[in-house]
């Protein structure tokens, strides 16, 4: 149910314009920079975790 509402957002803004500039809402090549560094920073932090967790 959570994945079907999630993909039906992600369809609804996909095809969103922004409102006074003729371009997509969504600026996809600064999401293709973050997303690799996002995912770097989120395993680092769980390796992180799961190493401090006593402390």
């Amino acid at each position: 149910m959570i994945m079907g509402s999630a993909a039906s957002t992600v369809y609804y803004n996909l095809r969103l314009q922004h409102p006074t500039l003729d371009m997509p809402i969504i600026v996809y090549d600064l999401a293709l920079l973050i997303q690799p560094v996002l995912m770097l920073g989120i395993s680092i932090g769980v390796t992180f975790n799961v190493i401090f967790a006593d402390f």
